[in-house]
């Protein structure tokens, strides 16, 4: 199929890690801690979608960032996925502040997405339509749900995670639409990504078209939803693991040419406005 060209070597080789948190269908409630004893990485599933000990020692930082930006009470560690339990678990013992309010994944989400959202002034009270280009586990899809956005969201992922996110969102109280819903979450796997409509208030991909192949991120750029009235793009530059990570640069370049997205060197701002949101004081 198509969207098979789209993924990374890499990302296919986590789809089957992936694949072990599932039995008989149904998503672990402690999926985020799952580990997999035949991997030659011990670590729990989140450390592999880029929570690791590097992030730690700036949680201070990173919260006090968030608490300037939007209101942090209502941020929490979500009640299935595992992450309530995140002092417990081995692999981060020592690691982990002892005043970290929430668990390492919520405090850097959640700021890389606030963050990214105010410095582009993104005001979640226009919000209607949001096509997000993968997601994770879903995460950041309720952070702007506790943010209390109540857009159609378009969540596409790689058929996997599709199945990971209606369980990890469901499970935690967001709606999810069986088919496609205004106002609701809809799970968007790549096989299904020609369905979805044009014409959104925000694009938004954190990591995810960095980390996609040339064949995807030129499939993003033709469906014009670099167009969207506002964008909030994130990568890492220079990243040999991903093959795709040149041609998205150049791509980047014409979008901060072009004024549509800000360069690295403008979101290193020292401090963006404060994000809009009903909440906000």
């Amino acid at each position: 199929m198509r969207f098979e060209e789209w993924i990374e070597p890499w990302w296919r080789e986590q789809s089957g890690l992936v694949a072990g948190c599932f039995t008989d269908g149904v998503l672990d409630p402690d999926f985020l801690t799952y580990c997999d004893p035949a991997s030659d990485w011990p670590d729990p599933l989140w450390a592999r979608f880029g929570i690791t000990p590097r992030y730690f020692e700036h949680w201070a930082d990173q919260w006090a960032d968030i608490a300037h930006l939007a209101d942090v009470r209502v941020l929490k560690d979500p009640e299935f996925g595992g992450l309530a339990g995140w002092r417990d678990h081995e692999w981060l013992r020592g690691e982990a502040g002892p005043d970290m309010p929430l668990s390492p994944p919520v405090i850097r989400h959640a700021w890389a997405l606030i963050w990214n959202l105010a410095a582009n002034r993104v005001d979640l009270r226009d919000l209607r339509s949001v096509v997000h280009w993968g997601g994770g586990c879903g995460l950041q899809t309720l952070i702007l749900r506790w943010l209390g956005c109540t857009h159609t969201e378009y969540l596409i992922d790689l058929p996997i995670m599709g199945d990971v996110q209606r369980g990890f969102l469901t499970a935690n109280g967001v709606p999810v639409a069986d088919g496609f819903e205004d106002g609701k979450i809809n799970i968007v796997p790549l096989d299904r990504v020609d369905e979805v409509p044009q014409g959104h208030d925000l694009f938004i991909a954190l990591h995810s078209l960095s980390e996609s192949t040339p064949a995807g991120q030129d499939y993003v750029d033709g469906r014009g939803w670099f167009d969207a009235e506002r964008l909030v793009l994130e990568w890492t530059e220079g990243i040999d693991l991903f093959g795709g990570t040149e041609h998205w640069e150049r791509l980047a370049a014409r979008l901060v040419k072009e004024g549509r997205v800000l360069s690295r060197e403008a979101m290193r701002i020292p401090m963006p406005p404060r994000l809009m949101w009903e909440g906000a004081t």
